[in-house]
């Protein structure tokens, strides 16, 4: 499924002739937006990291980095736009673009699913464990596959650069969550209702990259991963 990315014109009539202004929007359109290296880390007490095949990008990052991905400039003056997965528009990730230079980024926070799926805190405790994934998106326009075609729509260029992706868990019931995850990532009889398929992807990428045991998820303080695209 692709949708339009194209703006209208004004145009002024003189005499049988009529001539359009230039399109003040030339950055909105389809890009390149390909991952060529990928990086999962693990902190515990220290951290320990690995590279592994870009097939693996985690969901949240691979429905929303998409190629080809559309960006749409939703004000010009202010830079703001939205980039957008062109094969189900319910994914996306809002962006500030420099004209000028290229530039494009993002910086937001959010709840992992995880977190209000699979927590046993109790919510009277006084310092309930408290998961949040900050997402930082640094990347740069260029004129790469300029004109190539992608998935059926032309590009106006490449957007490389990286992305980086922290979850991180704090608060005095953490070891407590963390050791119940830990359980039900080895034994889905250990699991509530509903919370196993949460906990495999919380923690899923991250012991099939190797970089760790899911014995060792008990001791989670934080976990990351950073992804290349050009």
């Amino acid at each position: 499924m692709a949708f339009a990315v194209a703006s209208a014109g004004s145009g002024c009539r003189f005499g049988n002739r009529v001539e359009f202004a230039p399109d003040p929007d030339q950055t909105s359109g389809y890009y390149g937006m390909t991952p060529v290296e990928l990086q999962f880390c693990h902190t515990t007490t220290t951290t320990t990291c690995r590279r592994t095949q870009t097939q693996a990008v985690p969901g949240f990052l691979a429905n929303r980095l998409t190629h080809p991905i559309a960006l749409i400039m939703t004000d010009l003056g202010a830079g703001e736009a939205q980039l957008i997965n062109p094969f189900n528009v319910n994914y996306g990730l809002p962006a500030l673009v420099n004209i000028s230079t290229g530039q494009v980024n993002f910086e937001g926070m959010r709840i992992p699913e995880w977190a209000a799926a699979f927590s046993y805190t109790d919510v009277d405790a006084e310092s309930p464990c408290a998961s949040k994934m900050l997402i930082t998106l640094s990347a740069q326009i260029t004129s790469a596959r300029a004109g190539e075609a992608a998935s059926g729509v032309r590009l106006r260029g490449s957007l490389g650069g990286n992305a980086d992706v922290v979850t991180i868990f704090s608060g005095g019931e953490c070891a407590q969550d963390l050791a119940r995850a830990e359980a039900c990532y080895l034994d889905s009889t250990a699991c509530p209702p509903g919370a196993r398929d949460e906990v495999v992807s919380m923690f899923g990428p991250w012991v099939e990259s190797g970089v760790i045991a899911p014995e060792a998820i008990s001791e989670t303080a934080s976990l990351s991963y950073l992804a290349l695209y050009e």
